[in-house]
C-alpha cells in the first residue's frame, strides 16, 4: 500500500475524514477553489464554516425530479477554474442517497481530467449501495486510470456494522501510480487490511 499512496491516515469516520481533508487543504495553502455538490451534508457545511474555508456549489440534485442533474454538473464543472478541487460523493450521495451510474461517473471524471481538477472522493457505507465493495469503489480505479490526482476519504462504520463507532481513513493517490494500482477491490482491500492492523480499530470490529 505504501507504493500506491502518497499518504495514508486512519480516522474516526466521516466527520474526522472531512476535517482531515479540509485541514490539509487549508494548511497547505492550496490556491484552488473548492467545489461541493448541492445539496451537501450539514456536517460538511458546518466544518467548512468553522474552518473558514471558502467554497462554491455545483449542481448535483435535479430538484423536482429527484434524480442526478448530470447536465448541470458537467456545465458547472466545465466553468470551474482549472485545477480546482471537486468533491464527489463516490458511493452514494449524502444526504440525497442518489448514486451516479458508470456512464455518469465516466462523464464527470472526463470533465475533471480535462480541467485538471483534483478529485476528493468521499466514500461512505462501502458495499451497501451496489451490494459489493468492489462495485461501490469502482470510482477509485476510474480516477487513477484517467490520470486524475485524488484524495479518498473512506468511511467503513456502516460497512462493518459498527454503528456509532467511527472507522475510516484518508489517503491520496496520484497519476504516477497508474501502472501499480489494480482494480478498485484490490485498492480497498489493502486499505481495510491496513486499518485492521490498528489494534483499537480491530478490537472495535471484532
Amino acid at each position: 500500500m505504501e507504493r500506491a499512496c502518497s499518504f495514508f491516515q486512519t480516522t474516526g469516520g466521516y466527520e474526522w475524514n472531512v476535517r482531515s481533508v479540509l485541514e490539509a487543504f487549508r494548511v497547505n495553502g492550496v490556491k484552488r477553489e473548492l467545489f461541493i455538490p448541492r445539496p451537501s451534508s450539514l456536517n460538511l457545511l458546518r466544518a467548512l464554516s468553522i474552518m473558514d474555508i471558502r467554497y462554491r456549489f455545483y449542481r448535483f440534485l435535479f430538484y423536482g425530479k429527484g434524480d442526478v442533474n448530470l447536465g448541470g454538473m458537467v456545465e458547472d464543472l466545465l466553468l470551474c477554474s482549472k485545477h480546482s478541487c471537486v468533491l464527489l460523493e463516490g458511493s452514494g450521495s449524502y444526504p440525497t442517497g442518489l448514486l451516479m451510474n458508470r456512464n455518469a461517473l465516466e462523464t464527470v471524471l472526463d470533465v475533471c481530467a480535462e480541467r485538471g481538477h483534483i478529485v476528493w472522493l468521499n466514500l461512505m457505507n462501502m458495499g451497501l449501495n451496489e451490494g459489493s465493495v468492489s462495485d461501490d469503489g469502482e470510482v477509485v480505479s476510474l480516477c487513477v486510470k484517467k490520470g486524475l490526482n485524488c484524495v479518498v476519504s473512506l468511511d467503513l462504520g456502516g460497512t462493518f456494522g459498527l454503528g456509532g463507532n467511527g472507522f475510516g481513513c484518508v489517503f491520496g493517490l496520484n497519476n504516477e501510480w497508474k501502472e501499480q494500482i489494480g482494480e478498485s477491490e484490490g485498492i480497498l482491500r489493502q486499505c481495510i487490511g491496513r486499518l485492521l492492523q490498528d489494534p483499537v480499530l480491530r478490537g472495535q470490529w471484532s
